[in-house]
């Protein structure tokens, strides 16, 4: 759901055929209706082999999604999507995990969190890119905001906004993976502080003894939801992982969230 309106990522195969995926719009809140759902990449020379796992919006007006290989951009959620050229920005050996559009002091960035694709086997690069050139960065220039080596293979993204505690944070999950026997990245969240000019200052895992006793950190966290327009939900994000089930963290004041699995 982006901006009220509905995707689908579908998955359809024949007999003896491999798996094909592709995207759908069923259509804006209130008029959702399959008889005039559209199919947004049909008959594409980039047939999708693999699942969109991520998308974001600004606000309505351009709408990006992603597989683990390639980014995909539209300015009307009725019209196929465009692929958009990452290379010589992502390394093709390595996997796209989230992609997230950010808007603050007149300052649009759209974000890509990328892996080197042996996060699941063994110890990982990863790194969180951003571009200013939008709203389609075809041919955009990226810059890497964010590194990290064989401890975080980050995965999807969420926006704390105005948090208690740490105020206005990008949170990313990440992979848990192993070298051998041995655990390389434990897992978890990190959070991405952001300034009042949108840079990135600081990365860090969640603060307080109730994350660190938790099973979320060392799980893999594989998407993240944050509550919008709800009172009853403010300072509260969700966080679902691969094999240890959906966990709620609630802020508080000092910075720190009280972890409850759901």
């Amino acid at each position: 759901a982006l901006d009220g309106r509905l995707f689908a990522s579908i998955m359809h195969r024949e007999d003896g055929d491999d798996a094909e995926y592709e995207l759908w719009y069923l259509g804006e809140s209130g008029t959702i209706d399959l008889d005039t759902a559209v199919n947004l990449c049909p008959d594409s020379p980039d047939k999708l082999d693999v699942p969109l796992i991520s998308a974001t919006t600004d606000d309505g007006s351009n709408f990006w999604f992603i597989t683990t290989k390639q980014l995909f951009h539209t300015a009307d959620p009725a019209t196929a999507v465009q692929r958009l050229d990452l290379d010589g920005t992502v390394p093709s050996s390595w996997t796209l995990g989230g992609v997230f559009w950010y808007s603050d002091t007149g300052t649009s960035r759209l974000y890509l969190s990328a892996r080197s694709r042996e996060a699941v086997a063994g110890g990982s690069n990863s790194e969180v890119l951003e571009t200013q050139d939008l709203p389609a960065p075809t041919g955009a220039s990226w810059a890497t905001v964010s590194s990290a080596s064989n401890q975080a293979a980050y995965t999807d993204f969420a926006f704390a906004e105005n948090f208690p505690g740490i105020d206005d944070a990008l949170l990313v999950g990440t992979y848990r993976t192993f070298d051998g026997t041995r655990v390389v990245s434990s897992g978890g969240l990190m959070e991405l502080q952001i300034d009042g000019a949108g840079d990135i200052t600081s990365v860090g895992a969640p603060a307080g003894s109730s994350y660190l006793a938790s099973d979320l950190s060392n799980s893999a966290v594989m998407q993240i939801f944050v509550p919008q327009n709800d009172s009853d939900q403010e300072g509260t994000i969700f966080a679902l992982t691969g094999g240890r089930g959906l966990w709620r963290g609630v802020y508080g004041n000092d910075g720190e969230a009280r972890w409850i699995w759901e």
